[in-house]
């Protein structure tokens, strides 16, 4: 995965996962969908996860900061 660091991020949100794919997908699909302007950055973080969410993950960092 990239990492980009944007020193305007006012924020980030930072969700600890472990082998829940579907309920990533579906929190970044509420993400992408928010109208909030202010810059911020979504830090997924799994240890140890039999089923990973690293392919959901991808999807959506053209649409997210992720």
């Amino acid at each position: 995965m990239a990492f980009l660091f944007q020193m305007n991020t006012l924020f980030s949100i930072v969700v600890p996962v472990y082998n829940r794919p579907e309920e990533i997908r579906e929190l970044l699909q509420s993400l992408e969908h928010q109208d909030f302007n202010a810059p911020y950055e979504v830090v997924i973080v799994e240890d140890g996860s039999s089923e990973s969410s690293e392919d959901i993950v991808k999807k959506f960092q053209d649409k997210l900061q992720i």
